[in-house]
């Protein structure tokens, strides 16, 4: 059984399944109480079907999309998405190299258009929710993340613990309203840092 459905069913359904005899699968997360999870544990150990917690996000639009720009030789293996926030701003980047970075940036530019004219699916709008719950509990494997996470929320006057319930609050509605009104080129830059050759190179040119 591989359950591919909203986070709070996640749980309730791997324990029936495991009860029925079956192999499960979920995206992230497994769940979202403690009790849920260790429940979960020893229904797997009793029944000795395996449990597997996974995610589907690398087979999704914006993963192909990459790699297709990937096998076109645009751009380098190591493109990567980050992003940072507080109070009162957020950005993102997108960072990674490439043989030609305007053409890359003109090519994400023309993506978030057109997602824009389409409209964000709901499905990737759930998923990028599980994901990035799951990458908030599992901050909590790390005694130095947690460390991290702390100063970083009482720097920002935040309540940790509050994040899932402040996720569970975003809605559709709302990501799509800060899609149309934040991604907009006015908002966008490209920053391009050559390496020494090449500048080395531009000089020998000038010369």
């Amino acid at each position: 059984v591989h359950i591919n459905s909203d986070l709070n069913s996640h749980a309730w359904m791997a324990i029936e399944a495991l009860k029925a005899g079956k192999h499960v699968a979920s995206t992230v997360t497994m769940g979202l109480k403690i009790e849920e999870c260790e429940e979960i544990v020893r229904l797997e150990q009793e029944t000795g079907k395996v449990y597997m917690m996974m995610e589907t996000a690398v087979y999704t639009r914006e993963y192909l999309y990459f790699r297709d720009l990937y096998e076109k030789g645009d751009i380098s293996y190591g493109v990567y998405y980050g992003y940072s926030i507080c109070e009162r701003v957020a950005t993102g980047t997108v960072s990674g190299e490439a043989h030609d970075p305007e053409k890359v940036f003109a090519a994400i530019l023309d993506y978030i258009e057109q997602l824009k004219e389409t409209g964000l699916p709901r499905e990737d709008f759930e998923r990028c929710r599980r994901v990035e719950y799951g990458n908030f509990v599992s901050e909590f494997d790390s005694p130095e993340n947690i460390v991290n996470m702390l100063l970083s929320f009482s720097d920002d006057g935040s309540e940790m613990l509050s994040y899932p319930e402040i996720m569970q609050s975003v809605t559709y509605e709302q990501v799509t309203e800060y899609l149309h009104k934040c991604f907009t080129k006015d908002r966008m830059c490209l920053s391009v840092v050559y390496p020494e050759e090449w500048r080395e190179k531009e000089v020998t040119n000038h010369e």
